[in-house]
């Protein structure tokens, strides 16, 4: 059931769960923009509404963009750069003075900075004088019997490994150069343009099957 709040009331909704919450934002998800209702009720429209986990372009299943379209609370967690976003997606009605109604999601964050990333202070060693190329070949037939898919892009953003797991669910044939095509447009793209280690959580559909 979608909430029905006056702008009065919803700034002092949003003033209420800014105690118990991170961030507490009003959104429109189809422009993907934060919004605030300045004190002569005239909206202000903020920064882009995903830019609140650093990201560069709108998620690709927006939870609040659900939320306002079916009028069910939904919940998300966002993990980036080992950070842990926890997200509800409410959606409100704000009635105006003039009578008509603004549909929105109002948008409840609470953040664990450091959470989404083990850091546990060992790195991988490798022993000296152990032959990198047997060491290449172990690796390759370890990842190969993985049951998790696993593909391996360089810094210039190429495929150059994937095992069979990672063909399976995305249903390509044994080619890394189709498995890229896929890959690039399925990513975040902020989630290949760092050499750093990236980290978040998103479905995939195969032919209706969560992957």
């Amino acid at each position: 059931m979608t909430l029905q709040f006056s702008e009065k009331e919803v700034k002092g909704e949003i003033a209420r769960l800014s105690e118990e919450y991170d961030v507490v934002r009003l959104v429109d998800p189809e422009e993907c923009h934060s919004f605030a209702i300045g004190a002569d009720c005239s909206y202000e429209y903020g920064p882009s509404c995903y830019s609140v986990w650093r990201s560069t372009n709108r998620c690709r299943s927006c939870t609040s963009l659900r939320a306002l379209k079916t009028g069910m609370e939904l919940c998300k967690t966002e993990v980036k750069d080992g950070d842990l976003y926890f997200i509800t997606s409410r959606p409100i009605e704000i009635l105006r003075a003039d009578g008509t109604t603004v549909s929105c999601v109002m948008e409840l964050i609470r953040i664990e900075r450091g959470k989404g990333m083990k850091k546990d202070g060992h790195r991988a060693v490798l022993q000296e004088g152990f032959d990198k190329r047997a060491f290449a070949e172990t690796l390759r037939v370890a990842m190969q019997n993985l049951p998790t898919g696993v593909v391996w892009f360089d810094r210039e953003r190429h495929c150059i490994y994937a095992n069979s797991e990672a063909f399976r669910i995305f249903d390509v044939p044994d080619s890394l150069a189709k498995l890229e095509v896929i890959l690039k447009d399925w990513f975040q793209e902020d989630a290949l343009s760092s050499p750093e280690a990236t980290v978040w959580l998103q479905q995939y559909r195969e032919k209706e099957s969560p992957r």
